[in-house]
């Protein structure tokens, strides 16, 4: 069936501004190194409307309009792309790279407790 738009008869899109253009260009052809600076940005994409108290209960309550936006606006077009670009892999490597780094830095630079990071990998 059709999925319910979110709040107040907004559908869920992608984020626009440097959110979208930097999921829009993880999802492009053009490799991005793991050294560039384009991953730690990633990192500050938000969906729209995350800020309001009860944005999480609303997905929770239609989890299947959040899956389909993903899916039809980005993960069609990375999937995709990523044979010539590799960015998903990449984007894979990044995130274990940051779970490693949090690992093995000193206890009191880690942003959460050694359980939590440990129960990621």
């Amino acid at each position: 069936g059709a999925h319910a738009a979110m709040g107040n008869g907004q559908a869920l899109s992608l984020p626009e501004g440097a959110a979208g253009k930097a999921l829009q260009q993880m999802a492009g052809p053009q490799r991005i190194a793991i050294t560039d600076r384009f991953w730690f940005e990633l990192l500050k994409v938000q969906l729209p409307g995350i800020e309001q108290p009860a944005f999480f209960e609303a997905l929770y309550a239609r989890p299947g309009e959040l899956d389909s936006l993903v899916h039809d606006a980005y993960f069609l077009q990375l999937v995709a792309t990523n044979e010539h670009s590799g960015n998903f892999r990449t984007f894979l490597r990044f995130w274990a790279r940051l779970l490693q780094y949090y690992r093995t830095s000193p206890r009191d630079a880690r942003p959460c407790g050694a359980a939590a990071v440990l129960s990621l990998s």
